[in-house]
């Protein structure tokens, strides 16, 4: 037997195919016959399926503007907004057609007004809160699902979830240029919907077998492909950066020049030799420009000034150089060791340079540039005018005024500054004209 309710101006589906007459109600005076429940046609199964995608658990959670709406009319909102979302306009803007789609949907998630110009969520379906444990409970019922053409329409791949189970809502994935990646999330009613569709062997689409997961396994997977992109692509600007070091070392060697045979390399020097004394030893052999040699050292380099000076130095000193009582052993650098030092030698020399740069224009001691003691283009004593300048205006000499040379100096001031003025008014006196007398009956 089917039932009609009568809650003042609403109107709720009928259950069954037969005919109930509505009692009447203080508000309803008038009788009210139920229509025979039908099979909905297609245009009428997308109506409210679209009118309940905009009232479902998933939409309107987020739907700030639909959330207004509700809030006027104790839920209620009227079609002639509805009317003018693009999706549900694009199939029907006939309030009776999309009244009627909606009295013939399964779910019974809607009702539709006495009058039919107004649709409401049904009071008994209570929205959810917006809730972490609701947002993790409606992500475990969503599949990500690969397989659609790029140029489906969301018609075409709800059509294709018709029979897959009870879906509430399906997104269509689009990359930055909002072009459709073929590829959807689709959100579930129930857990075991969702879990039965991921499990199933054999879905196709046009032919071609769909890729399907938890959508909780897709982003773990999208993580752990990120993870290796960003390491391979970590691994390839090493060996990049390798290579191009290799190649900066290779043409500064090519493009290295430098003076041959100057370099004679000594070891066997005692452990407590300073530079001075290793300058000693070699100065009776030639020009030495340069001791490559720090305290503690066993060995170094002497640069000659003449090229084959270290060859030269060599032979005569062979055998015969001592330094505290220990043979020191020289030989001259050649081939790539010589070329290798002299690298070395221009590289600290790029340093160094590199150092008294920052230094000069202020990145070392000077806090920036033109900061560093007394600052550039301008003396240390600018800062100590300024710092004792004080502002040179009218002075109110209080009782607690300090007395002293300061003091005197200001009243000195004050007293300048009044005679200066008494003399400016006198001279101004002087230059006016004298005033005419009027005369008078006395004059």
């Amino acid at each position: 037997m089917a039932e009609t309710e009568n809650k003042g101006d609403v109107k709720t589906e009928p259950t069954s195919t037969a005919e109930t007459t509505a009692e009447p109600t203080s508000e309803t005076t008038a009788e009210t016959t139920a229509e025979p429940t039908a099979e909905p046609t297609a245009l009428e199964r997308k109506i409210y399926q679209q009118v309940e995608y905009y009232f479902g658990d998933h939409n309107l959670t987020r739907d700030r503007f639909l959330q207004g709406e509700i809030k006027k009319d104790d839920g209620w909102v009227a079609l002639e907004t509805l009317v003018k979302f693009n999706r549900l306009k694009a199939l029907s803007d006939d309030y009776g057609v999309i009244c009627a789609a909606l009295q013939k949907s399964p779910s019974k998630l809607m009702e539709v007004s006495e009058d039919k110009t107004k649709v409401r969520r049904l009071p008994s379906k209570s929205l959810p809160k917006n809730t972490e444990q609701w947002r993790s409970e409606n992500k475990a019922r969503t599949v990500y699902c690969k397989g659609f053409h790029q140029d489906d329409t969301l018609d075409v791949i709800q059509q294709f979830f018709q029979d897959k189970g009870k879906v509430e809502t399906v997104f269509m994935r689009r990359n930055e240029n909002k072009e459709f990646k073929g590829s959807v999330f689709a959100t579930f009613s129930s857990l075991d919907d969702a879990k039965k569709f991921v499990e199933a062997e054999g879905i196709q689409y046009k032919g071609e077998d769909v890729k399907k997961m938890f959508k909780n396994e897709y982003f773990n997977m999208k993580l752990e492909e990120k993870k290796k992109k960003k390491e391979e692509e970590k691994r390839q600007l090493e060996e990049e950066t390798d290579q191009l070091e290799k190649k900066k070392a290779e043409e500064k060697q090519k493009d290295v020049e430098y003076t041959k045979g100057c370099i004679l390399h000594f070891s066997g020097a005692p452990g407590d030799t300073v530079r001075e004394e290793v300058s000693k030893v070699f100065l009776p052999f030639g020009d030495v420009k340069w001791i490559d040699f720090n305290k503690g050292d066993t060995k170094g380099t002497v640069r000659f000034s003449t090229p084959g000076a270290a060859a030269a130095a060599a032979q005569e000193a062979d055998g015969k150089v001592t330094l505290k009582g220990e043979e020191l052993t020289c030989r001259v650098l050649e081939g790539e060791e010589e070329k290798q030092h002299w690298l070395e030698v221009y590289e600290n020399q790029s340093k160094v340079r590199q150092q008294k740069k920052k230094m000069k224009f202020g990145h070392g001691r000077g806090r920036g540039r033109g900061r560093g003691r007394g600052g550039r283009g301008r003396y240390r004593g600018d800062r100590d005018h300024d710092r004792n300048t004080t502002f040179q205006g009218k002075k109110t000499r209080l009782d607690s005024d300090g007395e002293g040379s300061d003091g005197e100096a200001q009243q000195k001031m004050d007293d300048t500054s009044a005679s200066a003025k008494r003399r400016l008014e006198e001279s101004v006196k002087e230059e006016e004209p004298a005033k005419k007398h009027l005369k008078t009956e006395a004059d």
